[in-house]
């Protein structure tokens, strides 16, 4: 309604999430806005050969043992179908990495389907792919400062 109405409303949102209910495309880079330590630990493990890390030793300093990772949430799930029978390896980790940031992007995707529908009971949800993220949010929010000089025209 915001959108439609031009009323402003505060919905501090994450970029991540403006990304993904315009169908934006994703980057690591986003989600690491949100959740840095996870990409740390993610480029730490597909980079593990750069610290003298081979398959022998692999398990002794990643203990991760399945294609599972931690959720927005915070829980442990699986990654891939079969994620709880498929073993991480030294020689598999780069397939891990791309599966895990798969995952995160669309951990969400039942949740961003909803608003998404809900949204297109008001405004024509298609045409938002001719909008950048930061041009929606600022439809549906306002701009993020207040310009003094015009406050000051406007208020009495």
């Amino acid at each position: 309604m915001a959108f439609r109405t031009k009323k402003p409303l505060a919905l501090p949102l994450s970029a991540f999430v403006w990304k993904l209910l315009i169908r934006e495309p994703v980057t690591v880079n986003d989600i690491e806005e949100n959740d840095s330590l996870f990409v740390q630990s993610l480029l730490g493990i597909k980079n593990i050969h750069t610290s003298g890390v081979n398959e022998a030793n692999f398990h002794d300093v990643i203990p991760l043992e399945y294609f599972e990772s931690t959720s927005w949430s915070g829980e442990s799930v699986p990654i891939s179908q079969d994620g709880l029978l498929k073993r991480m390896t030294f020689a598999n980790r780069q397939e891990y990495v791309e599966q895990a940031i798969n995952f995160r992007v669309h951990e969400m995707d039942l949740q961003i389907s909803a608003v998404r529908e809900g949204m297109s009971w008001i405004i024509p949800v298609p045409l938002l792919t001719l909008l950048t993220a930061s041009h929606f949010e600022q439809l549906v929010c306002g701009l993020p400062q207040i310009s003094i000089s015009l406050l000051k025209r406007i208020t009495r």
